[in-house]
């Protein structure tokens, strides 16, 4: 007994002593504070740079606050995942069901969810909705779910509470689903194929690879067989109590602690979850969200608290590199590529803003970022807060989730393409 009492005591102690030393930290200790800190953070903060793009676009009003929106293969229909207006993990959410009648989105109904539903994807060739449900993974079916006397969903794997699911993936071989668990601190893995056989619930867990901090945007290499994850913080050595303090204490803006890139050996990830993180690179201040562009060879990863667009070389997919970073508007969040133009879309959030009005994106020119060049084409006004940015190719559109805004806002491409075009020669004579 005494020796449990010492053992509790000396924990005790450790914990305090390292909340006490990240507390001198955040008032200004400067040893303590080179000892929390991380390089390459970056100091990039700006305003929406570049002229107001002219471009075309139709702003649809939801029943709640949208995180993400993904469209059918046929175009036709967009699921958006929603929450109710100052609702929480544990506040149920929805999915929005739009369908398009000439050429324009109506709501038709919503998929009602027993917890929050955040990322969205299509799986088992667009046939099953994966939607992350805060305490795992929910999964519908993608054609009942346009109707709305049916019944979509088949099942819910809820293998733990509070986990904050953000983002659900699917293997290159559509065996597995990926999610990304903010609140745990991992990345689970789901038997998608077994779940197709013989039902979805939280049986299908076979594994959950540690991260670091607050793991979000989820990104497979050229191959399929490394993971990229952005985490928003590096984890301190010290308890998870020390940890969630500096986090807390980054999102204030009172230290400067980076986020990484984790990079995940998936064929490790099955049976040594432990070792199955190979690499980890500096991202910058909490990188949120990681896109590939079109030749496998870079990822695009947006640095919510560092203002930036960072560059990263995949091709050696084991040991991703930093090569360039670009400044972009106030809490970049969404990041999608037209690679076709040459271009990439952030989402400026600036969702810590106390009075943020409209939002925009930041278009960037993909050869001159990558150059270390000025790159910002212009931007692009979107509704309150834009979270999420996904590309309908069947309709020529972009689609962007306004959280704030309760809307959704569609792009044409064909008008990104003459507005890039025309801004362009302006930005080459700089």
């Amino acid at each position: 007994m005494a020796h449990r009492l010492r053992g509790v005591l000396s924990n005790m102690r450790a914990v305090s002593y390292f909340v006490i030393r990240i507390a001198v930290a955040v008032l200004g200790n400067g040893t303590a504070r080179r000892f929390l800190e991380s390089p390459s953070w970056g100091d990039t903060e700006s305003p929406p740079s570049g002229p107001t793009l002219d471009i075309d676009a139709e702003e649809t009003d939801l029943p709640g606050c949208p995180f993400d929106a993904i469209s059918t293969s046929d175009g036709d229909c967009v699921f958006v995942s929603l929450q109710k207006p100052g609702g929480t993990q544990r506040t149920p959410g929805s999915i929005a069901v739009l369908l398009r009648d000439r050429g324009n989105l109506r709501l038709s109904h919503e998929i009602a969810l027993p917890a929050a539903a955040w990322g969205l994807a299509l799986v088992q060739d667009g046939n099953l909705l994966a939607v992350a449900n805060s305490h795992g993974v929910a999964l519908l079916d993608a054609v009942a779910a346009r109707e709305k006397a049916k019944d979509p969903i088949i099942g819910i794997a809820h293998y733990g509470r509070d986990l904050q699911t953000i983002r659900v993936l699917e293997s290159k071989d559509g065996n597995w689903l990926y999610a990304s668990d903010e609140h745990n601190r991992t990345v689970s893995i789901l038997d998608l194929r077994r779940a197709c056989a013989e039902g979805f619930d939280a049986e299908r867990l076979v594994s959950q690879v540690p991260v670091d901090l607050s793991p979000l945007g989820m990104m497979l290499s050229a191959d399929g067989a490394y993971l990229y994850v952005t985490c928003e913080m590096s984890r301190v050595a010290a308890p998870d109590l020390v940890n969630w303090f500096v986090w807390g204490a980054t999102l204030r803006g009172r230290l400067k602690r980076a986020g990484v890139l984790s990079t995940i050996d998936l064929a490790t990830a099955i049976h040594d979850p432990e070792c199955a993180v190979v690499a980890k690179p500096i991202a910058g201040g909490h990188p949120v969200r990681v896109q590939q562009a079109a030749d496998g060879k870079t990822a695009w990863v947006t640095a919510r608290a560092s203002n930036q667009l960072i560059a990263f070389q995949t091709d050696i997919p084991d040991s991703p590199v930093s090569i360039a970073t670009t400044p972009v508007g106030p809490a970049p969040v969404g990041v999608a590529l037209l690679d076709d133009l040459g271009v990439v879309l952030v989402a400026n959030s600036n969702r810590f803003a106390s009075d943020q009005g409209r939002g925009s994106l930041s278009v960037i020119d993909l050869k001159r970022a990558l150059k270390g060049k000025p790159a910002c084409l212009g931007h692009i006004t979107v509704g309150s807060f834009p979270r999420e940015i996904t590309v309908d190719h069947q309709n020529g559109l972009v689609n962007v989730t306004n959280f704030d805004s309760k809307s959704l806002t569609e792009i044409s491409i064909a008008s990104i393409e003459r507005a890039v075009a025309a801004a362009r020669p302006g930005l080459l004579e700089e």
